[in-house]
C-alpha cells in the first residue's frame, strides 16, 4: 500500500467513486447557475417578459402596463391609458397615496394640468387634446425601499390594482 505522506504516490491514487461524486456536484452547481441566468433573462428575478403586466380596459376606464418585479434604485415606467368621458376635454385618474408614499415619482409625461389629493389618493388631471380622446401617461418611479408595494389606480368607478415586489 502507498504511503499517504508520500506526494508522488498520492498523485497516483485514484478513487473513481469520489471522482463521480465530485462530477455530480459540479454538474448540479452548473445546472443551478444556468437556471438562475435563464430565470433572470425571462423576468422571474426582475423586469422582463414574464414580469410585465397589462390590466384594465381604456374603453371603460383605465389600463395599466407595468413590471411586477423591480429592483431598488432602478427606475421603472408605469404606463396608464385613460379615455376622456364624453363632453370632457380632460382626463383624470387617481393613484393611491400609500403607493405614492412607497414609490418616488421621478417624472410624468405629459405634465398634468393640476394635481389634487384627498380620501387616500392623489388625482392627476391631464389635457385630453379633444373630446373623448384617450390619453397615455408615462410615469417614471423609483422604489424607496425593498418589499411588496401595493396600491391602485382609479378612474371613475373602475379600480385597477397596482402591485410590485421590489428586490434590494
Amino acid at each position: 500500500m502507498a504511503d499517504p505522506n508520500d506526494i508522488e504516490s498520492a498523485r497516483l491514487v485514484r478513487d473513481p467513486a469520489d471522482q463521480r461524486s465530485h462530477w455530480r456536484r459540479e454538474r448540479g452547481v452548473w445546472c443551478i447557475l444556468v437556471a438562475v441566468v435563464v430565470a433572470a433573462l425571462l423576468g422571474f428575478l426582475g423586469p422582463g417578459p414574464f414580469s410585465r403586466v397589462i390590466i384594465g380596459d381604456p374603453e371603460t376606464g383605465v389600463r395599466i402596463a407595468h413590471q411586477r418585479l423591480l429592483h431598488m434604485q432602478s427606475p421603472h415606467d408605469v404606463r396608464i391609458e385613460a379615455r376622456a368621458s364624453p363632453g370632457e376635454h380632460e382626463v383624470w385618474f387617481a393613484i393611491s397615496t400609500p403607493y405614492l408614499e412607497r414609490m418616488h415619482l421621478e417624472s410624468m409625461t405629459p405634465e398634468p394640468i393640476r394635481v389634487s389629493s384627498g380620501d387616500g389618493e392623489t388625482i392627476f388631471h391631464l389635457d385630453a387634446g379633444g373630446i373623448g380622446a384617450t390619453v397615455v401617461a408615462l410615469l417614471r418611479f423609483d422604489a424607496k425601499a425593498p418589499g411588496c408595494v401595493r396600491g391602485f389606480v382609479r378612474r371613475d368607478a373602475e379600480i385597477v390594482p397596482l402591485s410590485h415586489f421590489v428586490f434590494p
